[in-house]
């Protein structure tokens, strides 16, 4: 019964991605774009993001299929305990290494196709820069770092099953948590072990950006250039920081690319985020979807009978965690995912509301459809995709209520 569930989970997975690929494209060719955000693409500009797209999902079609392929045969054949007995035995070392040769497969797996879409497809369309020894690199890297992170929480899993018994996932919960306080605490970090970060130069800007601030509170550590060129054309702009201490990230191509008060605007929507408390909020929202997560890892590490389905004669936390993150997970985080998704386009209208009664409305509506223009957005998405994912309104509903908050 375990086995068919975990089939079922998996085959949902891919049923709901597809399916929701087939929304936007029927919404697509039955609907034409919002008169709002005609301007963003000539009609030339429009076919050829017509083109980028079915090359994308084509591509995501056919790498999905092979991995539901092989997924479906690990499972269905117990190829998940015929390769944990090629293993070395021992509760951490077979865990670990089973993980991590999972990880490396499902990695080798991929990389075609990333290779295709980041190398091929971006190349196409003019957006990729990196070469391919940083797309490797890159590779690499996103491989050394998920592995080692998932190999620690297993680690700790087991730890923590041998000394709290079935309470070990509460110490479990609490090391996600800490985790995931430390990503969001150190995110930049961690981006800097792929990019380069150089301060801001002094000027008109970058007084602007620290009165803003300063303004409303808040103390800029730093504001800092990243060398995103080097893999793209895409631009993009954010904000890190705890307390009033904050730190700003621009990407290279958004400094060449914006004029300043467009970068003032995208900034002056940040702020809100801040002033609101939104991103605590957000962390703890996601500290809270982690619990029916640490919730079924209690059930299938205390539970025989889900393992033995699986041909294993034990408990081995590998695969506990294998089949958590690459089968129930799916199911369980997408419908924890609609009402967190309608929370976080909640905020981000609130956020757009403040630049727009500062006078900088044009200014932000000038910057989303430069920013959707180089990133190549969809403009027009299905209504239902937007409430199962989006954690962004359209553009074009973003447009509208700054607009209606400019006349107010």
């Amino acid at each position: 019964m375990f086995k068919a569930l975990v089939i079922v989970c998996i085959l949902l997975g891919y049923v709901y991605d597809f399916a929701t690929t087939w929304l936007d494209d029927s919404w697509e060719k039955k609907h034409a774009l919002p008169e709002s955000v005609r301007d963003i693409y000539d009609e030339k500009e429009y076919r050829r993001w017509k083109q980028y797209s079915a090359e994308k999902k084509k591509l995501r079609l056919i790498s999905g299929v092979i991995n539901l392929a092989v997924l479906l045969g690990m499972f269905l054949f117990d190829g998940f305990a015929a390769l944990s007995r090629l293993l070395p035995a021992g509760e951490y070392a077979n865990a670990l290494l089973l993980m991590a040769v999972w990880m490396a497969i499902a990695a080798l797996l991929d990389l075609p196709f990333s290779y295709c879409n980041q190398m091929k497809i971006e190349e196409k369309y003019g957006f990729n820069r990196s070469t391919k020894k940083t797309f490797f690199l890159d590779a690499l890297k996103n491989f050394l770092i998920s592995t080692g992170l998932f190999c620690g929480l297993i680690a700790v899993a087991i730890a923590c099953h041998r000394a709290f018994g079935s309470a070990f996932f509460l110490v479990v919960y609490a090391a996600l948590a800490v985790f995931m306080l430390a990503v969001n605490t150190f995110s930049l970090t961690f981006m800097k072990i792929f990019n380069k970060f150089e301060p801001l130069p002094e000027g008109s800007l970058r007084d602007r950006l620290t009165a803003m601030f300063t303004q409303n509170g808040y103390q800029l550590k730093n504001i800092w250039v990243m060398n995103a060129s080097k893999r793209t054309t895409k631009a993009n702009a954010f904000c890190a920081g705890l307390g009033k201490f904050k730190e700003i990230v621009l990407y290279d191509n958004l400094v060449n690319g914006f004029d300043e008060d467009e970068i003032i605007a995208v900034f002056a929507h940040e702020l809100t985020h801040f002033k609101h408390n939104d991103t605590r909020h957000m962390t703890l929202l996601n500290l809270l979807q982690f619990l029916p997560v640490v919730l079924l890892l209690l059930w299938v590490a205390t539970d025989p009978a889900c393992l033995a389905q699986m041909g294993f004669d034990g408990l081995n936390f590998g695969m506990v965690f294998i089949v958590l993150f690459q089968a129930v997970l799916f199911p369980v985080m997408t419908l924890i995912q609609i009402p967190m998704s309608a929370f976080s386009r909640m905020q981000e209208r609130r956020a757009d509301a403040y630049p727009a009664s500062a006078g900088l409305g044009d200014a932000l509506i000038s910057a989303l459809k430069k920013l959707a223009r180089l990133n190549f957005a969809n403009l027009n998405p299905h209504p239902l995709s937007v409430k199962l994912s989006y954690d962004h309104p359209p553009i074009a509903e973003r447009i509208r209520l700054i607009r209606q908050k400019q006349s107010t």
